[in-house]
């Protein structure tokens, strides 16, 4: 038989719901809502999980996180019945850390975007073409300095 501490704070350690709330530190799946509006939305179904061809997503405290390597084939959110995973407008765009004559020598960013969509010329720092930029996220992956961001 077990045997319980009798003591008011034992009684009100057990009687306290187990509530885990995540962190804004877990990385989530590409073209998650806001962190506060993905917590709202999202559901804990892991559809998102069983979809993704590269399991790069697992479940973290019952929410989706992202675990590998994305390979942004969207079937996460296509798979998504509530909207915390959407085909948002995001778009990439690049702050004052990328400097003209950082830009020069680096372009990992642009190396890495498969659609083209960010160009650097001489004497100037780089430039994200909004008609061709997805919002993919792989760009912010590669830049070491910090210079882009998801808006």
């Amino acid at each position: 038989m077990t045997e319980l501490n009798p003591s008011r704070r034992a009684l009100f350690e057990r009687l306290r719901p187990t509530y885990h709330e995540p962190s804004d530190g877990f990385v989530r799946p590409p073209q998650a809502l806001e962190e506060v509006h993905f917590l709202q939305l999202c559901d804990q179904c892991a559809r998102c999980v069983s979809a993704c061809p590269s399991n790069a997503i697992t479940l973290e405290l019952g929410y989706p996180v992202l675990s590998g390597d994305c390979d942004h084939c969207h079937q996460c959110v296509q798979a998504c019945r509530t909207g915390a995973l959407t085909h948002q407008k995001l778009k990439a765009s690049i702050n004052f850390r990328c400097s003209d004559k950082l830009a020069q020598y680096c372009q990992s960013c642009v190396e890495t975007c498969q659609h083209n969509a960010i160009t650097v010329n001489a004497g100037s720092a780089a430039t994200v073409d909004a008609e061709l930029c997805t919002g993919c996220g792989d760009c912010l992956n590669a830049c070491e300095f910090f210079a882009i961001t998801l808006d």
